[in-house]
């Protein structure tokens, strides 16, 4: 009786640590939309080789503190 009490007690621990709900986990965060990225990224949907866009893409980014997403492109460039 003991052991399936113990049991129990185990399961039921384990079920309340992994049902826990941490708001840090939540990675997706909106923010607003930014006009002329989004101006950027349509021409670039339009045209991805563009070497010109990709430049002032990733300088429009470096200018807004993006600094991974504006490496990412100056390698694509």
């Amino acid at each position: 009786m003991k052991i399936n009490t113990f049991l129990i007690l185990i399961l039921f621990s384990i079920v309340l640590i992994s049902c826990k709900n941490d708001p840090d986990d939540k990675k997706t965060t909106s923010f607003p939309a930014d006009p002329t990225l989004e101006q950027i990224n349509s021409l670039l949907q339009k045209n991805p080789e563009d070497i010109d866009l990709l430049r002032e893409r990733a300088k429009y980014l470096y200018d807004n503190d993006k600094l991974e997403e504006a490496i990412s492109d100056m390698k694509k460039v």
